[in-house]
């Protein structure tokens, strides 16, 4: 039996809507075409595990399935939720009288329990674009799908529930948000905030741009690399150090808002490696010590402001030695 359900494909900040095409013939095997990357592929495996712990299973017979448009790369595990319901209805283990109604998207675990996606907005976005009617996505993204009007939303916890769904056994219920309370509850404690980010004073200030201005945004491209600056509100530098693949490596310079150098240190990925030195807003060295792998090795000094040493001793492995 030839069965047709449909899921998402999101490039940047537009999605695609993809036809599963689910095919169960006589003979044995499991083929997946459409240009499915080696995530998709692996569904199988995930699927069967997710059925057969919850009573249902695979069947033992040729599984074809075609993801279209096929030109279009299927990327990451998201589709598992589209191909096992696209099975499931081809081997009449639940009814698809309605499936076409519906876009579906979901990474499943083994004990058939639902992950979160990402890109779940812009797929919500498409299917109110298309005219489907529901939308399924796992529950943790299932307010992110709600902010589309005319879009029923319905967020899955657990592939059996899809199944009871679909069979009529238990419908579920749709998830509704009021947005401008989920605004005002997070505008006084958001969970990120620019000052927590060193340097990149011009992409901030491009991202500020944009959302006074209500534009969309789109950032691409590899981990940090090169130079990081920051600075005071009087525009005297706060601190620079420099990044490779997202990591620190070489010298870090943190600076007393009078310009004076409070403290240098050496990074290696990512790590304190070397001599670190700080020192007092009149540029006198404060104390001196040394790390390896992250970890303070060697002679600590510390001393007075005026110069004269006030103690010292030394560390191995992070741990002080007398």
């Amino acid at each position: 039996m030839l069965v047709k359900v449909y899921g998402s494909a999101v490039f940047g900040i537009e999605a695609t809507t993809i036809t599963v095409e689910a095919n169960i013939d006589k003979g044995i095997g499991y083929h997946l075409v459409g240009l499915p990357d080696n995530a998709v592929r692996e569904s199988s495996f995930r699927i069967s595990a997710a059925l057969n712990n919850n009573s249902y299973k695979l069947p033992g017979k040729k599984i074809i399935i075609n993801m279209a448009p096929a030109d279009i790369r299927k990327e990451g595990a998201a589709y598992d939720l589209t191909l096992a319901v696209g099975i499931l209805a081809a081997s009449h283990q639940i009814k698809s009288d309605t499936i076409n109604d519906y876009i579906i998207m979901g990474e499943l675990s083994l004990d058939g329990s639902l992950q979160p996606i990402r890109g779940v907005l812009p797929m919500a976005i498409k299917a109110k674009e298309e005219g489907f009617k529901n939308f399924m996505v796992p529950k943790a993204n299932a307010k992110e799908a709600a902010i589309v009007d005319d879009l029923t939303i319905l967020g899955v916890s657990h592939i059996m529930e899809v199944i009871q769904h679909f069979n009529g056994d238990k419908k579920m219920e749709p998830t509704l948000v009021d947005i401008r309370a989920e605004f005002y509850k997070n505008i006084d404690f958001p969970e990120f905030d620019f000052s927590d980010v060193k340097g990149q004073e011009s992409i901030k200030r491009c991202m500020e741009i944009a959302a006074a201005g209500g534009h969309n945004i789109i950032l691409i491209g590899p981990p940090e690399n090169g130079l990081s600056e920051s600075y005071y509100k009087n525009g005297q530098l706060s601190s620079k150090t420099n990044f490779k693949d997202g990591k620190e490596n070489g010298l870090y310079e943190n600076y007393h808002e009078n310009g004076q150098l409070r403290y240098k240190t050496n990074f290696k990925d990512g790590k304190r490696d070397g001599l670190f030195e700080s020192y007092y807003e009149n540029g006198k060295l404060q104390y001196k010590t040394n790390f390896k792998d992250g970890k303070e090795n060697g002679l600590y000094e510390s001393y007075y402001e005026n110069g004269k040493l006030e103690y010292k001793w030394n560390y191995k492995d992070g741990i002080r030695i007398d």
